[in-house]
């Protein structure tokens, strides 16, 4: 299900999974998947957005603070928001937390 159709329904929650250990590094962001023993690399935007869902923020409520804080169009964020959603659901990162 994407963002889109979560945004007319429920308030999509995703948690990052418990096997993955993370660190900033400047403006970037390193995770490291325990289970894999894979390394992955966050630009500086989906490291805010990382952060937010791993505060306890709703895929929605994250994607307004990112719109907030960076000079991003709606539209754009919305695009790579469930092409982030969708590589760290792929790799194991995140779970749907229903």
């Amino acid at each position: 299900m994407n963002f889109r159709s979560q945004a007319l329904g429920k308030r999509l929650t995703v948690k990052p999974n418990s096997d993955v250990l993370f660190r900033r590094l400047g403006d970037d962001m390193v995770l490291f998947h325990l289970a894999s023993d894979r390394f992955y690399e966050l630009n500086s935007t989906a490291a805010r957005f990382w952060e937010l869902l791993n505060s306890g923020r709703d895929v929605a409520g994250a994607r307004q603070q990112i719109l907030e804080e960076f000079a991003v169009d709606p539209d754009q964020i919305t695009n790579e928001v469930e092409a982030l959603l969708s590589s760290l659901r792929q790799e194991n990162l995140i779970s749907d937390d229903e």
